[in-house]
C-alpha cells in the first residue's frame, strides 16, 4: 500500500459554540493551537498532492474538560477538507509521543506500509525522530516538518502564518521545554521512566505549563 502519515502534534485553541448543521442544535468544538492547526494542513496538503494514502491521528485524552487530541484533529481537518474525509484515520488512544509512534507503528504494519511517514513541528521534531529510531529500528519512517512543507509550496499561502507562530511566545515557550526535554529523553532508562509517568498525568498539559511558565 501507499504512504501513510503519522500527524504528530499536541495543542488546544479557543472552544466555541456553533450550530450543527445536521441537527440545528448548538454544540461545543475545540479547535486545535496554531501550531497543530499547521501540522494538519501540512498532511492535508500531502494527501492533496498524492504523496501520502491517509494521515493518521491518534493522540488521545489529555485533558479532563477537553476532546480526545485524535478526535479533535480529525473533525479540524474534516471541516476544512470534507472530501478527504475517507482518507483521515483517527484512533485516539496514545498519550504522549511514544505511546502514538509505537500505535503508529503498529498500524502501519498490519497494513504492510512500506513508506511510513511522520509529519510533526519543530521545536518537536528532534524527540519525535529519537523515537521513530528508537520504535522502528533500522528503517525509521521518513521525518517532515510541517513548517518546511508549508513554505515551500509555490503560493506563499501560509507564509504569515508560520512567521507568526516562529515569532509567538508560545513557540519560545516550547522551544525552552524541548531543550530540556531533550536532555532528559537521552538519558538511559530514566528518560523512559519520566516520560512514561507525564503521559500518564491526568493533567499532564497543566504540569507543563507549570514547569516552564517562570522561564518566560
Amino acid at each position: 500500500k501507499g504512504p501513510i502519515a503519522l500527524v504528530t502534534s499536541y495543542g488546544f485553541g479557543e472552544t466555541k459554540t456553533i450550530v450543527d448543521q445536521t441537527t440545528g442544535e448548538n454544540k461545543n468544538i475545540t479547535k486545535p493551537d496554531v501550531r497543530a492547526r499547521l501540522t494538519i494542513l501540512a498532511g492535508l496538503e500531502m494527501l492533496r498532492k498524492n504523496k501520502v494514502e491517509n494521515l493518521v491521528m491518534l493522540g488521545g485524552k489529555v485533558d479532563p474538560e477537553k476532546p480526545a487530541l485524535g478526535e479533535m484533529m480529525k473533525d479540524h481537518a474534516t471541516r476544512i477538507a470534507p472530501n478527504l474525509a475517507e482518507k483521515i484515520i483517527s484512533n485516539p488512544v496514545a498519550r504522549g509521543t511514544r505511546q502514538e509512534i509505537e500505535e503508529f507503528k503498529k498500524i502501519a504494519d498490519d497494513n504492510d506500509t512500506q513508506e511510513p511517514i511522520d509529519i510533526g513541528s519543530s521545536p518537536h521534531t528532534p524527540r519525535i525522530a529519537r523515537t521513530l529510531k528508537r520504535v522502528f529500528g533500522k528503517n525509521p519512517p521518513t521525518l517532515y516538518d510541517s513548517k518546511e512543507i508549508l513554505t515551500s509550496l509555490p503560493t506563499n499561502r501560509y507564509q504569515k502564518l508560520v512567521e507568526k507562530l516562529n515569532n509567538s511566545e508560545d513557540e519560545r515557550e516550547l522551544q525552552r521545554q524541548e531543550k530540556v526535554f531533550n536532555v532528559i529523553d537521552s538519558i538511559p532508562f530514566f528518560g523512559s521512566v519520566f516520560f512514561f509517568i507525564l503521559s500518564n498525568l491526568k493533567n499532564k498539559h497543566k504540569l507543563q505549563g507549570k514547569m516552564f511558565e517562570k522561564q518566560k
